[in-house]
């Protein structure tokens, strides 16, 4: 069965990185084929674009936002190694309920229960970590 993963967006977590590979690999044991969601915030273009200057100013760190970048760049090969199959980024709850179905997923499993913490939520769609998804591809 297809099998999608909803959990916290990997970004510089090891831990969570670390759970998120951990059940992605034990799915595939099962004989499973999982999918990682990967739901995120969505951000104006004009705040993508400031992040973007604010990284190539050269010899600065404004805000943090080069480190941080350097800091999610290392994680890439891992994630690319123990979790190829990605969707996203899922800016909605319509775009995560297009995925399920265009994927023909058979279940979704929320993986951490840090979803559940408003503080570690980066998102407004706090519903769709509650599975409170609504869309035709439910059977």
């Amino acid at each position: 069965m297809k099998v999608g993963i909803l959990t916290l967006p990997l970004v510089d977590n090891f831990g969570g990185i670390l759970q998120a590979a951990a059940l992605y690999r034990s799915l595939i044991d099962l004989g499973h084929e999982p999918v990682f969601l990967e739901k995120k915030l969505w951000r104006p273009v004009s705040h993508q674009m400031i992040g973007k200057v604010l990284r190539a100013i050269p010899g600065h760190d404004i805000g943090n936002t080069r480190s941080a970048a350097k800091a999610r760049m290392r994680h890439v090969p891992f994630l690319d190694k123990f979790i190829s199959d990605r969707e996203g980024p899922l800016y909605s709850k319509a775009a995560l309920a297009n995925t399920i179905k265009r994927r023909n997923l058979g279940a979704v499993i929320v993986g951490s229960d840090q979803v559940w913490r408003p503080d570690y939520i980066p998102d407004v769609d706090t519903g769709s970590y509650f599975l409170d998804i609504e869309g035709d591809f439910q059977k």
